[in-house]
C-alpha cells in the first residue's frame, strides 16, 4: 500500500498542534517543578542575630534541606496586601532579543493568572544598544500591547567607560547599574530576570514574604566560589579565595532586592553596585570568563563575606524559577503568537554578534 502524503496544509496545522503541545507540556513542567520542589516563604529555624552594623549573620546558617516552609502552608497571597513597589526588571542587547521578546510573553501569561484583588508588578525593560531598527520597531509594539510597563535605553555615558557592551560585554558591570537605578527610584521590591528566565507564578506571588524576612534573594549558581572567582577579586578587599572557596555560587540570571531595607539598600545592594564600577574589582587583572564571573561573583562574594542569612543554595527549580531558555526562544513565541491568533509574519530575528561563551549570565 502507498502511503499519501501530507498536503502542504496538512502539514501546516500538524506542526501547530504539535508547537501548541510543546508550550503546554513545558508550561505544565514547569508548575510541576515550583509544586516538587516546593516555593518557600522564610524563616524557621535558625540564629537572626546580626553583626555591628545591622546585617543578618548567625552561626547556624541555612540548612539546603530545611530552611524554608512550603508554598501550600498559605492560604493567602501576599500580592492582596502589598503596601510596597514590586519591580520586575530585565535587559538585553540586539543578539538577545529574540530571549526578550519571548520573557515577555512568558511573563504576560503569569501576569494573566493573578488575581483581581492581586497587586501586579511593574515590568521594565532596558535595552542595551545595538538593537535595529526592525528590533526598535517591535519594542515600540510590544510596550504599546503592554507586554511592559516601562521601556529605557541604558545610558552609558552616566557609568564607567568599561561598561560598554561592545567590549567585553561590559564586564556585566551595567548589571548592578540598572538595579540600582531601579531601586533608587523606587525603593521598594527589585527582582532581576535574565530575559532568558521563565518563572511560576506561585514564585512570583511570595518572594515578597520572602525579601521581607531577609532582604535578599538569588538562587544557587553551579560550580563554587573558587572555581568561577578570580583570586584579585577577594584581594581587592584584603581578603584571599581560600576562605569562601568551597562555597555555593549565587545566580547572576536571578536576584532580588528589598530595597526599602535601608541595611539591604545602603549594604548590600550599593557595596555590590561600587564593585561593580571598579574595573580592579570586578574584572581583576588576569580574569576572563573561563575563571571569573563578573558581577555573579562579586555578588557572591560579599553575601559570603557579611554572611547574608540567604546564602544562595538552593538551585532556581527549588523557587520555581527557571533559567537559561535562549535557545528555545523561537519555538516559545511561535507557540504563543498561535494560542493568541497573532501574526506569525512579523517575527524579529537576533542581530548576529558574540554569544556568551556560558550561559550563566546571560541577559
Amino acid at each position: 500500500m502507498v502511503l499519501k502524503r501530507f498536503s502542504p496544509i496538512n502539514t501546516i496545522l500538524f506542526l501547530c498542534i504539535l508547537v501548541i503541545l510543546l508550550l503546554i507540556w513545558s508550561n505544565r513542567r514547569l508548575k510541576d517543578d515550583s509544586s516538587e520542589y516546593g516555593i518557600h516563604t522564610p524563616g524557621h529555624g535558625y540564629d537572626r542575630s546580626k553583626d555591628k552594623d545591622g546585617t543578618p549573620t548567625g552561626s547556624n546558617l541555612p540548612d539546603p534541606e530545611k530552611d524554608l516552609p512550603f508554598v501550600l502552608d498559605h492560604t493567602n497571597s501576599p500580592l492582596e496586601n502589598l503596601k510596597i513597589n514590586y519591580t520586575i526588571v530585565t535587559a538585553a542587547s540586539s543578539n538577545h532579543f529574540c530571549a526578550l521578546e519571548s520573557f515577555l510573553y512568558s511573563m504576560a501569561e503569569v501576569m494573566e493568572e493573578l488575581e483581581r484583588t492581586e497587586v501586579r508588578p511593574k515590568l521594565v525593560v532596558y535595552n542595551l544598544g545595538g538593537m535595529s531598527p526592525e528590533q526598535l520597531a517591535q519594542l515600540e509594539y510590544l510596550k504599546e500591547n503592554q507586554y511592559m510597563d516601562e521601556y529605557k535605553d541604558f545610558d552609558y555615558s552616566k557609568y564607567p567607560d568599561f561598561w560598554d557592551i561592545s567590549v567585553a560585554r561590559g564586564e556585566y558591570g551595567w548589571k548592578a547599574g540598572i538595579i540600582k537605578e531601579v531601586a533608587d527610584k523606587s525603593r521598594g521590591l527589585v527582582l532581576w530576570l535574565d530575559s532568558g528566565n521563565m518563572l511560576a507564578l506561585d514564585f512570583l506571588r511570595y518572594l515578597p514574604g520572602y525579601l521581607e524576612k531577609f532582604g535578599f534573594w538569588s538562587p544557587q549558581s553551579s560550580g563554587s566560589f573558587r572555581q568561577y572567582t578570580h583570586e584579585g577579586l577577594p584581594q581587592f578587599y584584603g581578603d584571599t579565595l581560600d576562605t569562601y572557596a568551597q562555597e555555593t555560587n549565587c545566580n547572576g540570571a536571578a536576584i532580588a532586592f528589598d530595597a526599602s531595607n535601608d541595611r539591604v539598600y545602603n549594604g548590600l545592594l550599593k557595596e555590590w553596585y561600587t564593585c561593580s564600577s571598579t574595573k580592579e574589582c570586578i574584572a581583576p587583572k588576569g580574569s576572563s570568563r573561563a575563571n571569573h564571573r563578573q558581577d555573579q561573583a562579586a555578588l557572591t562574594y560579599l553575601v559570603k563575606r557579611h554572611r547574608y542569612m540567604e546564602q544562595c543554595r538552593h538551585f532556581p527549580e527549588h523557587y520555581g524559577v527557571t533559567v537559561h531558555q535562549d535557545k528555545v526562544c523561537r519555538e516559545r513565541i511561535r507557540a504563543y503568537k498561535i494560542m493568541k491568533g497573532l501574526d506569525q509574519e512579523t517575527d524579529v530575528v537576533d542581530e548576529t554578534g558574540d554569544e556568551d561563551e556560558d550561559e550563566t549570565t546571560n541577559a
